[in-house]
């Protein structure tokens, strides 16, 4: 169209000249300016029709943000800033996240050309540790960038680490003292100091040294040993720890230590179906280390348990197999008891098993006698 128009305007001018001589000049002059002047407002048509039909660009200022090093159970946000540099509004039609972060701020409204616009992000460091890289990613209507990423990373840090977070010291021989080591490393962002460290059972002791296989002197560890004479049976406790940690001025570790005699039951306690609508069994193993062993009883809690004890030989060692029955509950919401053994052992005569449909809290004292 813009083409056409020229053509026309330059034969116009190319009739203008072939006129008598006396008009030729007037004329002439007369059609240059008007041909000048159309091939500038056409053009400037085209233009303007061209740049009305350009889509919208989104250009982020900086989608990468690095937070440094942050600490746990924190929250952070960070906004990330861009501006519409197409011809069109820009929209910003969704969010999308595959980090654990949210979105606190989003236009609702469209972007117009040259304008800028904003996202914020919030992110939580709770359950996060070490070097973090995540990323969300905003929808638009451009159509060069329908999908734009905005990532972020970070070192999320602890002022204290405490290794292992539960002490476990395993099967215990009955009359065997037994030690476990609980190490506190400096997380790098202060100093730390460990000012004293307690136990809440009595049988287990505890002491608190520089870690001296630690080229850094400001680790520590905890030296927990466990008596000869516990007795036999499940114990728990908790180590309690002063440090000057601001987050952590007092950090607690949970014990666990089974003191076995010659009799080995296994598993040491049951976790049973509530919910169950039939019948079902469970097995557990005796198991000891006498020949002459013998399981002379059994006496369970409930009557919704049966149990049926069976003799084995094994490898030429004797063991038994106790099958239990567990019938559907009846009224009641959930099991919790003991299943009574009585054995010929002197030490062990009577081994309880304890069952139960959630979590056992039990005290310090033996399981077992």
């Amino acid at each position: 169209m813009v083409v056409d128009k020229i053509k026309e305007a330059i034969d116009i001018n190319l009739q203008v000249t072939t006129q008598e001589p006396r008009m030729k000049k007037a004329y002439g002059r007369m059609a240059i300016g008007l041909t000048t002047f159309l091939i500038v407002v056409l053009l400037g048509i085209f233009v303007w029709q061209r740049q009305k039909n350009e889509p919208p660009t989104i250009r982020v200022e900086q989608p990468e943000h690095n937070f440094g090093d942050l600490q746990q159970q924190v929250t952070v946000k960070h906004t990330y800033r861009f501006t519409n540099t197409g011809r069109q509004d820009l929209k910003i039609t969704g969010f999308k996240k595959s980090c654990a972060c949210s979105v606190t701020r989003l236009p609702s409204e469209p972007i117009a050309t040259g304008q800028w616009g904003e996202i914020t992000i919030e992110f939580k460091t709770e359950n996060q540790l070490g070097q973090i890289s995540q990323r969300a990613i905003i929808e638009t209507n451009d159509p060069q960038q329908p999908i734009v990423p905005l990532t972020f990373s970070a070192r999320i840090v602890r002022d204290l680490v405490v290794t292992p977070p539960l002490l476990f010291f395993g099967e215990v021989p009955h009359g065997q003292e037994s030690s476990e080591t609980i190490r506190l490393i400096d997380g790098g962002t202060r100093t730390l100091s460990v000012q004293n460290a307690h136990s809440t059972n009595s049988y287990m002791k505890c002491f608190v040294e520089q870690d001296a296989t630690k080229d850094d002197s400001k680790n520590y560890r905890v030296i927990v040993s466990l008596a000869r004479d516990t007795p036999l049976g499940r114990h728990k406790g908790e180590i309690r720890i002063s440090t000057n940690s601001t987050k952590h001025p007092e950090v607690a570790v949970p014990v666990v230590a089974l003191v076995v005699g010659n009799v080995k039951v296994s598993p040491h306690e049951l976790i049973l179906r509530a919910t169950a609508k039939e019948s079902y069994t469970r097995r557990i193993i005796i198991e000891s280390s006498r020949d002459d062993f013998r399981v002379e009883g059994i006496a369970t809690a409930s009557s919704n348990i049966q149990g049926h004890i069976k003799d084995v030989l094994l490898e030429g060692k004797r063991r038994y197999e106790l099958e239990l029955e567990i019938l559907p509950l009846a009224g009641q919401s959930k099991y919790a008891g003991t299943i009574t053994l009585k054995t010929n052992d002197l030490l062990q005569p009577v081994v309880e098993i304890p069952y139960s449909t959630e979590p056992l809290k039990r005290t310090d004292n033996p399981v077992m006698h």
